[in-house]
């Protein structure tokens, strides 16, 4: 008894997955639509979607995390009004990270960097999300795309009066990553020094 809206946001993918999206738009035409960019570009496809979201209510599912009962987490505490943003964190504290440690390690470091040079308060800026409609005026201030636009995303969030929570997630690795972890991290870092920038300008808020 809920109405709902799936947007697939697609950026730039070399398989079939455009044409699977034409067809599911031929056979759900009521609550099903697709977003295409040529280019790989997470940021700005991720983006695109939140823009695009006509509901109340917004949930960012990535297609390599998955976890079927942040649904059930977050579900009450947007309907009942409790907080504007909520972070399904795979550093909270009773959260089960299962991927290899490199990446483990990986993600640890980075959050350090955000907590020392950027303020983040959290725990976790990457993975599903889910928001009320008020996150939309806080997208239209972002600066970045690609990989640090959540990032940059969730840091505005939780520094402007929006109510900000995280809850605990599961995640285990299906697939190795098809970015090498190194190239990974220097695109990262450039990214970061953009927000430090921001930040000491004052438009990091």
């Amino acid at each position: 008894n809920i109405n709902f809206e799936i947007i697939v946001s697609e950026n730039g993918s070399t398989d079939n997955t455009l044409k699977l999206l034409k067809e599911l738009k031929k056979k759900y035409t009521s609550n099903f639509k697709y977003l295409s960019i040529t280019k790989p570009n997470y940021g700005l496809a991720l983006k695109n979607g939140i823009i695009e979201s006509k509901s109340d209510f917004i949930i960012c599912e990535e297609l390599d995390i998955c976890d079927i009962d942040f649904f059930n987490k977050v579900q009450n505490l947007l309907e009942n009004n409790i907080y504007d943003v909520i972070i399904g964190s795979k550093n909270h504290i009773q959260s089960k990270d299962l991927r290899p440690k490199s990446r483990i390690l990986t993600s640890k470091i980075l959050m350090l960097i955000l907590k020392y040079f950027l303020n983040f308060k959290g725990t976790d800026t990457h993975g599903i999300k889910a928001f009320n409609n008020k996150i939309k005026e806080v997208v239209h201030r972002t600066k970045l795309d690609k990989d640090m636009f959540a990032t940059e995303l969730v840091i505005r969030a939780s520094n402007s009066k929006l109510r900000y929570f995280e809850v605990p997630i599961e995640l285990r690795e299906i697939r190795t990553t098809p970015i090498p972890l190194f190239r990974r991290i220097s695109k990262a870092l450039s990214q970061i020094l953009k927000l430090i920038i921001l930040r000491y300008n004052g438009k990091l808020n």
